[in-house]
């Protein structure tokens, strides 16, 4: 890092110090049923769990500018002042980016399997009698060049009514996977970090949490830009963007800002490890409505509250405020759910729905359905129901294929989950292990069909290297020739799988 770049670092250090001061102190999928993916397959992961992203802050200037340019493209939105508007602020945006390999050209579509869209309920509450727009990161894997910037968020903002912030790769890994993942996401499950080795100290990287800072003040800007006043609701969604309400109290003082939490807040006893709980705390307690999943969650926060800052709540119709600087924050305990009769429509029509047992399909060498048939199956007519015949047969191919991998007459326990520590995957396999050995009946009689989404967990090798160990030894003890007792997939997963 040159002596610019330090300057720069001093300058942002110092303004948030006084800030502070101010404010009161997809993936290719690779089998495992016994050896799992190609040699190329796994260097690629070495590689990717070893990349650095602690080396000290970054320089913001590209960052400010990218998203500079996302503000200017506000303009296409086409919002009268009269409009009620709720502006949705996620990490990532609901719409998938796709550059075609040929053309080069963008694609976008609706993201199916984003979380504010499978509820057709939580969707039809926020679109009625008001617009929505969406602020996000561009949901896609590929690079996006500065010269494409300018006409991508223009087609994201009169197409969908969504404003892409702009993040250079290396912000991002430093970002999710250095302090999201690294640091936030095990402390918020009440995961304490301790070292491993003899002697190691476990540092807190004051680089990573510039970065944090930076990002979050990136998303204050694009938010900013498409303000329009009293008529505006701002609600911003987890915990990659916990600075994000106070910044935009300092700049939008009377502005209507909710919070919602999509995983645990840890405990006042864990949480008080974290170097910056304050800065959190009191950024968090800048909204006008906070939510949480559980009431534990709620009560964890609260107990931060009055141990780290010594502030008092009180318990009115039914809610729990919070008051901070002369203002009451509200509390509340929800959670979005799903939409069961998108589920129920799709299976309803479904060949399998009467005789789960029988099916037919078409399979390649590898055991998949062949391409024409999905893409048959996926092709729809215009209407819902087309749309839900298609889904229903995709989902029949993929039963079948599963059945015909595993054998007809074999129970299976189907089970999805992150590669994570977090979620646990060792123990359920051990488990696994256990009833097979106190449970004989159940040998060549029951599958584990385990599924493990890799989301850019910082140095996850040494979990899906313990992974391989187990699942090697299960297979080699209790399998056979047409018999894995574990099936063991990584990678993503489409909705109809």
């Amino acid at each position: 890092m040159n002596a610019r770049d330090d300057a720069v670092v001093a300058e942002s250090r110092e303004k948030e110090t006084a800030e502070q001061r101010r404010d009161g102190g997809d993936d290719d999928k690779a089998a495992r049923v016994v050896p799992v993916a190609s040699e190329s397959s796994r260097e690629e992961q070495r590689q990717t769990s070893r990349e650095d992203y602690s080396d000290g802050p970054i320089n913001d200037a590209t960052v400010r500018h990218a998203n500079a340019i996302s503000a200017s493209a506000a303009e296409f939105l086409s919002l009268d002042a009269a409009d009620s508007v709720l502006v949705l602020v996620l990490y990532r945006l609901p719409v998938l980016a796709e550059r075609d390999s040929k053309s080069g050209a963008w694609r976008f579509k609706w993201d199916d399997d984003a979380i504010y869209l499978t509820s057709a309920g939580l969707k039809a509450a926020l679109e009625a009698n008001r617009r929505v727009v969406w602020v996000g990161i561009l949901n896609s894997v590929s690079e996006v060049c500065e010269s494409e910037c300018a006409s991508i968020a223009r087609t994201l903002a009169s197409d969908f009514s969504c404003i892409p912030v702009f993040l250079p790769r290396a912000t991002l890994i430093r970002f999710y996977t250095g302090f999201c993942k690294g640091v936030l996401w095990p402390l918020f499950h009440m995961t304490s970090s301790v070292p491993t080795e003899a002697g190691a100290r476990q540092v807190f990287d004051r680089g990573l949490w510039q970065t944090y800072t930076t990002v979050n003040r990136a998303f204050s800007d694009v938010v900013v830009s498409v303000y329009q006043g009293d008529t505006t609701s701002i609600w911003i969604h987890d915990y990659h963007l916990l600075l994000l309400p106070l910044q935009l109290r300092r700049r939008l003082t009377g502005a209507k800002i909710g919070f919602y939490l999509h995983t645990p807040w840890p405990s006042s006893d864990v949480y008080r490890t974290l170097p910056v709980r304050d800065e959190i705390l009191r950024s968090v307690l800048s909204v006008t409505v906070l939510g949480f999943n559980l009431f534990d969650y709620a009560r964890h926060f609260i107990s931060c509250c009055t141990r780290l800052l010594d502030l008092e709540h009180i318990m009115r119709n039914g809610n729990i405020i919070m008051n901070y600087c002369n203002r009451r924050v509200v509390i509340r305990v929800s959670h979005i759910g799903i939409d069961p009769a998108r589920f129920d429509r799709a299976l309803s029509c479904s060949p399998f729905s009467s005789s789960p047992h029988t099916h037919a399909t078409t399979e390649n060498k590898d055991g998949d359905a062949k391409a024409d048939d999905i893409d048959d199956a996926a092709e729809g007519g215009g209407d819902d129901n087309d749309d839900e015949q298609g889904t229903a047969r995709l989902v029949a191919l993929e039963v079948e294929r599963i059945r015909a991998r595993v054998g007809e007459h074999r129970r299976i326990v189907c089970a999805i989950d992150d590669l994570d520590v977090i979620k646990g995957l060792p123990f359920k396999l051990l488990a696994m292990e256990q009833l097979l050995i106190n449970f004989p009946a159940y040998r060549d009689q029951l599958v584990l069909y385990q599924v493990a989404n890799p989301r850019g967990v910082p140095r996850a090798e040494p979990l899906r290297a313990e992974i391989y160990e187990i699942v090697d030894r299960i297979n080699e003890d209790f399998g056979s020739e047409d018999y894995a007792p574990v099936v063991y997939i990584e990678g993503r997963l489409s909705l109809v799988e």
